[in-house]
């Protein structure tokens, strides 16, 4: 009877300490949603989130990087941008400038990749860079083969294309992508709106305690 006794306070505890464990991991599960398509596993039938596969592209220092996003960085940032962008792409990147700062002490990659590559070498990108005083060390501005860097915007769920008239500008969205450290997009957020603005800001955060 003894052993019996023991054996259930042993179970209730264990089933107490399992409650516990099961009820921190759920204070520390973020709301924000997995974008984009999903699958259920064969096997496990687990949910399969999609994952953006990164893209081999050349840093603004010449070095290639065979993917931007194989990091082990836990919050990650892509926007698509061109550096003779009169617009929109300044007061796009002027937002970045202000979030890698606001974290700069945490660990989050911004990743900018330019959508002109033919204009934009990486001296150009060095030099737009330098004049804008864009310094932060977790952001990183990209170029490339045209083909990849447009299918690249693809796989971010992301329109960018040429013009169709060969002298004026190319096109994109001004969107600011959140990705995990998985690469799953967690949110899209329009850098012209300043409801979005502070909502990545509260985003991030939630992504940081998530994944710590």
């Amino acid at each position: 009877m003894r052993y019996v006794s023991i054996k259930f306070s042993f179970t209730v505890c264990s089933l107490l300490l399992l409650f516990a464990c099961a009820e921190k991991n759920e204070s520390y599960r973020s709301d924000l949603p997995y974008l984009g398509e999903y699958h259920i596993g064969f096997l496990s039938r687990d949910t399969i989130h999609y994952r953006v596969p990164g893209a081999k592209l050349l840093n603004e220092n010449g070095t290639v990087v065979n993917n931007i996003l194989e990091s082990d960085s836990e919050v990650k940032i892509v926007n698509f941008f061109f550096s003779r962008c009169p617009s929109v792409c300044p007061l796009m990147n002027t937002q970045l400038q202000r979030l890698s700062r606001e974290f700069k002490d945490y660990d989050l990659a911004i990743h900018s990749i330019s959508i002109d590559p033919e204009y934009d070498t990486y001296l150009k990108l060095k030099e737009y860079r330098q004049n804008r005083e864009f310094s932060s060390e977790n952001w990183q501005f990209y170029t490339g083969n045209k083909k990849e860097i447009f299918a690249f915007a693809q796989s971010c769920k992301l329109k960018a294309f040429e013009a169709e008239n060969a002298d004026e500008n190319p096109i994109h969205e001004p969107i600011i992508v959140l990705l995990d450290a998985r690469n799953h997009i967690r949110g899209y957020y329009n850098s012209l709106q300043a409801t979005d603005m502070k909502k990545i800001e509260t985003d991030i955060r939630k992504l940081i305690k998530e994944i710590s």
